[in-house]
């Protein structure tokens, strides 16, 4: 059921809430355009039912925790806001990513595949490059885009186990994860 719906800031999409929604907003005050993909500061009003407004982020996103069991450890996490410069050139990367892609099967929208070999290998070589250096700056919330877009799996592939702590980061912070920024002081076993 739709409670209510606004307009995404950076691709003019329609963003609806939806119950599932309400229960995440409830614990972080950000959401992902469903078209895009761009993580969006969420107003709602009292009730917290219905949105006040979307907004571009411009401080601090509070991505969570990131549990490593490893070390029997939760980090919190957070990264700056993309920058503006940024979030435009990672709309039309998101956008081309997604007109590549196709759900195979209506039971499963939420499982994407690349509409040919030809298109896979274009994003591979042309899009993918271009996200890289900015996943390696906000590695929490590129993750958090391309999960929302059904495509994080792209990542997979440009990703590394740290050492220390065991959480999942992308291969260039292999020496400075951004969870546990390589703490060479373990818990004793």
């Amino acid at each position: 059921m739709t409670l209510n719906s606004t307009t995404c800031p950076y691709c003019g999409s329609t963003c609806s809430v939806n119950e599932q929604l309400l229960k995440h907003l409830k614990d972080f005050d950000w959401a992902g355009c469903a078209n895009c993909g761009l993580l969006l500061k969420v107003t709602l009003d009292s009730t917290g039912t219905r949105i006040l407004s979307l907004a571009k982020y411009t401080s601090t996103v509070k991505l969570g925790f990131a549990c490593s069991q490893r070390l029997n450890k939760a980090y919190p996490y957070s990264e700056p806001a993309i920058p503006e410069d940024l979030c435009q050139e990672l709309k039309k990367i998101m956008i081309g990513i997604a007109v590549n892609t196709t759900c195979l099967n209506p039971a499963y929208p939420n499982i994407k595949s690349f509409k040919s070999e030809t298109s896979q290998k274009w994003v591979i070589e042309n899009l993918m490059p271009r996200i890289l250096p900015i996943y390696h700056q906000y590695p929490g919330q590129i993750q958090k885009i391309m999960d929302n877009l059904n495509i994080g799996r792209l990542l997979e592939r440009y990703n590394t186990v740290c050492e220390k702590c065991g959480l999942t980061i992308p291969r260039s912070r292999q020496k400075n994860c951004p969870f546990c920024l390589n703490d060479t002081t373990l818990p004793p076993p």
